[in-house]
């Protein structure tokens, strides 16, 4: 039987999705950008995902490796931070200090809500929520964005991502993804 316990990673909320009998662990960080930082199956004695140890870890490394990062609305890089949409041009602030450019979107930090959970004999899910009329002066555009993290007693995972524009003018995107885990 699965069961799904909140948690704190340090001063940020977390949740741990455990099936003891199958010896799986997930553990998702949700109030920094819903990443996975833990995946146990099998009793394994180590993660298959490169999580971070503390807190103190996670913020003084990331955005660095964005282990696990969320990369909306945008996936690699912008050049000095600067997009253009419907003939106005925007400005992203840079977010690696050696670098002009705005990297891996604007979520990978930001705290998201739990929406919905379930947990029975064959798999655990969660939905989680990052909801906003403004992210940011570069990006002023409104949105929800839900990461619906499923793993079933086989150990398989699945991560589903739904965006709704909220706004009334349209929404600039490019298709969303995770980055790597290690």
């Amino acid at each position: 039987m699965f069961k799904i316990t909140q948690d704190n990673f340090g001063h940020f909320g977390s949740l741990q999705i455990k099936n003891s009998k199958r010896g799986i662990l997930l553990e998702i960080i949700q109030d920094f950008g819903a990443i996975i930082n833990k995946l146990i199956i099998n009793n394994s004695p180590f993660s298959f995902i490169q999580g971070y140890q503390s807190a103190e870890e996670l913020t003084k490394t990331h955005p660095f490796f964005s282990r696990s990062a969320k990369l909306f609305p945008f996936p690699n890089r912008l050049e000095n931070g600067q997009y253009q949409f419907q003939q106005q041009t925007f400005a992203l602030p840079a977010n690696f200090p050696w670098s002009q450019d705005a990297v891996h979107g604007l979520l990978y930090n930001q705290p998201f809500s739990i929406l919905h959970t379930d947990a029975n004999v064959d798999f655990a899910e969660v939905t989680l929520r990052y909801n906003t009329e403004h992210l940011c002066a570069g990006f002023p555009h409104s949105f929800l964005l839900d990461v619906i993290y499923r793993i079933d007693s086989d150990g398989v995972l699945t991560c589903t991502t739904e965006i709704t524009n909220t706004g009334v003018n349209s929404l600039p995107m490019v298709m969303h993804g995770t980055h790597t885990f290690r």
